[in-house]
């Protein structure tokens, strides 16, 4: 029978072929019936066919790799951008286990890059979360940014698609900045330094000879020299942490007494703001485990901002106590992590009543350079570069760090610190079986 005929060729894939049916009964129907029904899905995949090419063109387009895989961990797509930045060779990727991308004999930067690849992978498949990520990651010679997020339809995870996008000039172009800050710096460190040691022995020796103008002159002259002084060391600061120089020597340190510490450097600068002191610390605070210089220099960069941001007359809290749960943190973390399993913690938190921090500006506050305009901004001045170098700082401590603002009435900073046992940080261990451990230090 033709109609049958027609069928089977129709489902071994044959939708060229049509009943033509005539009859004006029952099986004529059918069959004109079949024939539109055929033509329709004929048309539906040759639309389909036509959008999965335009996808397939625009995918092998994209300058950044895409790669895709399903919950088996095999690769399901994977453009010629990406088998480039990964350096996989093999003709036919599509299928296999994204495992076999480890395999690199005479590149170990290459294969540890490659087991970065495969465990931010796998990784996405697992996260009942279902968050995207992103980090940078080195192959080879090159610097790429993995951005990664799982692929869903409706509620159900089908798999995990990772964007790959090579970085290695702006990380180049970015050391280069970074040198050549850290180059000029310590340039103009020496001039800076000569020039205030002069303007120094001047006042040392007496002014009484000197007329009104010519003692403004000079007091104008250290100011200005003093704030380059400034500018200079941050920005030398600020390059160390960019290039992975900095030196961190740990040793046991008392919050208590770095928090007084601090507070008595800044003596001046509270007297000349008229500021009232609130401070509170826990008593019996253990040591922390940490760079003295570096805890000082957060510390100091968070409460001398702290004093320069209030009013004449304002009012500045400095607290200092343990906690040993998270949702007791003023607020939540700004996006560094908790790395330890033992959520007991120092928390040292800094808040004033003064001009805040606009909203708009909030997600900027950590960026180097970047100050926010606000009432005091001119009469403050500022290199923009301290709270940047403290999140650094506290990002290299494995610290968290966060804050909590309000325009026009004031803003609470607060520093995370792990509480370390004393047990686990031996410095040397001698023959006899004794230890010595460092001095708690301020």
């Amino acid at each position: 029978m033709k109609l049958v005929a027609v069928a089977q060729a129709v489902a071994d894939g044959d939708l060229s072929r049509r009943a033509n049916l005539t009859h004006r009964d029952e099986i004529g129907k059918l069959g004109r019936a079949f024939d539109t029904a055929t033509v329709r899905i004929q048309g539906l995949l040759e639309q389909q066919a036509r959008a999965a090419g335009e996808r397939q063109a625009i995918l092998q387009s994209i300058a950044d790799g895409v790669l895709a895989v399903d919950t088996e961990e095999r690769i399901v797509v994977i453009n010629p951008a990406a088998r480039m930045l990964l350096e996989q060779h093999a003709e036919n990727l599509l299928g296999r286990s994204i495992s076999t991308l480890r395999i690199s004999d005479e590149n170990p930067l290459l294969t540890a890059g490659l087991s970065e690849v495969v465990q931010q992978v796998r990784e996405e498949l697992t996260d009942e979360a279902r968050l995207i990520t992103e980090h940078q990651v080195s192959l080879g010679k090159r610097i790429v940014r993995i951005r990664s997020a799982p692929t869903l339809v409706g509620d159900e995870q089908t798999g995990a698609v990772i964007i790959i996008q090579d970085v290695t000039r702006a990380v180049e172009l970015d050391q280069a900045k970074s040198e050549f800050i850290a180059i000029a710096s310590h340039e103009l460190r020496t001039p800076l330094a000569s020039l205030k040691g002069f303007v120094d022995v001047f006042l040392m020796s007496g002014t009484s000879n000197l007329n009104e103008s010519q003692r403004m002159f000079l007091d104008t002259i250290k100011r200005q020299t003093d704030n380059l002084t400034m500018l200079v060391n941050d920005l030398i600061e600020m390059a160390r942490l960019e290039q992975g120089t900095q030196r961190v020597e740990r040793r046991w340190v008392s919050v208590a007494a770095m928090v007084e510490t601090v507070l008595s450097s800044l003596t001046g600068l509270v007297e000349r703001r008229n500021v009232q002191l609130d401070v509170s610390v826990q008593e019996d605070l253990p040591a922390v485990w940490i760079d003295n210089l570096h805890l000082r220099l957060m510390l100091a960069n968070l409460i001398s901002n702290a004093i320069k941001y209030v009013y004449n007359g304002g009012q500045v809290s400095v607290r200092a106590y343990t906690i040993d749960d998270p949702a007791l943190l003023p607020s939540p973390s700004f996006e560094l992590e908790w790395q330890h399993t033992d959520e007991t913690s120092l928390l040292v938190v800094v808040e004033d009543n003064g001009v805040g921090i606009r909203e708009a500006d909030q997600d900027k506050v950590f960026m180097r350079f970047f100050r926010s305009e606000n009432p005091l901004s001119v009469e403050v001045g500022g290199t923009g570069l301290g709270l940047a170098i403290t999140y650094s700082l506290v990002a290299l401590h494995e610290c968290q760090i966060g804050f909590q603002s309000k325009e026009g009435e004031g803003t609470c900073f607060w520093i995370r610190i792990p509480i370390t046992r004393i047990d686990s940080l031996a410095e040397d261990h001698h023959e006899d079986g004794t230890v010595v451990y460092p001095s708690i230090a301020m």
